[in-house]
């Protein structure tokens, strides 16, 4: 039996060397890193166009809730509109209601105030009032429609004179259209709505009673 021979091995040929393993490690981390980032981006992305869309949404609803509620304006509406950026809708009972549970009054404002949770910044809401004998005027009930706002503004356009009015007072009139321009938190570009409002007068003259014609 021929003994077997004993010689020095081959380098490597037992296994990795430390710079192999370092390689390989660092080849794997580059590209973990690399579908990370590809991933993170996607995301990034999709959750853009996610909030992108929800705002849209918000807007396009406000836009709906308003406009019906210029649209459902009764002829013995008037209007007001003050410094403070108020819009009053004076006998209009039911107009602007977001529930029919709602004892909604004769008196609705779409009003801007401070927005107490986001600092900075404003937001619209839908104010319902009504008139009471024993309390006077008293608040029925209010709906936060838009906030984020850092700019916002409505104005009424005069249709004897064509101009837009910041000041507005029930001896006025019917405005012919109403506008809201705002800008939201984050967002340099101003947003414009434009509402028409019903051209009938606010009120109408009675039709003089004529007595009937004798034989």
């Amino acid at each position: 039996m021929t003994p077997g021979r004993i010689g020095p091995q081959r380098a490597g040929s037992a296994g990795f060397t430390l710079i192999e393993v370092v390689c390989a490690l660092a080849l794997l981390m580059f590209l973990f890193g690399g579908i990370y980032g590809i991933a993170n981006a996607a995301m990034t992305l999709c959750r853009s166009s996610n909030e992108a869309r929800t705002a849209e949404l918000r807007l396009n609803n406000l836009d709906a809730l308003l406009r019906s509620g210029f649209e459902a304006l009764p002829r013995t509406a008037t209007f007001e509109l003050t410094s403070d950026g108020g819009l009053t809708f004076h006998e209009a009972p039911g107009v602007l209601a977001w529930s029919g549970a709602l004892d909604v009054g004769e008196m609705a404002v779409l009003r801007i105030e401070p927005d107490p949770v986001r600092k900075g910044t404003s937001r619209l809401v839908i104010e319902h009032w009504r008139e009471s004998k024993l309390n006077g005027r008293r608040p029925v009930g209010d709906l936060k429609i838009l906030s984020g706002l850092q700019a916002a503004q409505w104005r009424l356009l005069n249709a004897k004179t064509d101009q837009w009015e910041s000041l507005w007072f029930p001896q006025q009139g019917r405005p012919a259209l109403a506008e809201f321009t705002f800008r939201l938190s984050g967002n340099a570009e101003a947003q414009r709505m434009v509402f028409s409002i019903p051209t009938y007068p606010s009120f109408q003259p009675e039709m003089p009673v004529v007595p009937p014609a004798r034989p």
